[in-house]
């Protein structure tokens, strides 16, 4: 009987990098950028947001983003600290950015190909599974209204 490995994102010499039927996981790799040549389509794009409902597809389709509130400031550098280790580990770099000192911002792009590949979705996964106790965002308040008479 042969054994065959099993990869969870194979790559092929001169051809386009693809990952259409592969499973995400926190476990899974990104693939060096050098092996990239495509950025996911729109039917991929809709089924790999399922895997990451707290993210949001910019309108170009070119990002995903992340906005999250925590306690305090040093939460906040705390999770950026964690995801930066991530993010050198997978080769794979993320935009992060503190904004009022307890906001946490994320954007995932492969600036390579100006758009969204499998190395996004991997890292948004990799990201989530990071331990963080998220506040709810704040509405804003909306100016007041004149009083009816």
């Amino acid at each position: 009987m042969l054994g065959l490995a099993r990869h969870t994102f194979p790559k092929f010499a001169g051809a386009p990098y693809r990952a259409m039927s592969t499973t995400i996981t926190a476990a899974s790799k990104c693939a060096g950028c050098e092996g990239l040549t495509e950025t996911l389509s729109a039917a991929e794009l809709d089924a790999h947001m399922a895997l990451i409902p707290t993210w949001k597809l910019n309108e170009a389709h070119t990002a995903i983003t992340q906005h999250f509130r925590v306690r305090n400031f040093a939460l906040a550098l705390d999770y950026l600290n964690k995801a930066g280790a991530v993010a050198e580990s997978e080769n794979h770099h993320p935009d992060l950015a503190i904004r009022n000192y307890n906001h946490v911002y994320v954007e995932l792009s492969t600036h390579s190909l100006g758009g969204l590949t499998t190395n996004d979705i991997i890292m948004a996964v990799k990201l989530d599974a990071i331990p963080v106790e998220k506040r709810p965002l704040k509405k804003k308040k909306k100016e007041s209204e004149p009083k009816k008479e």
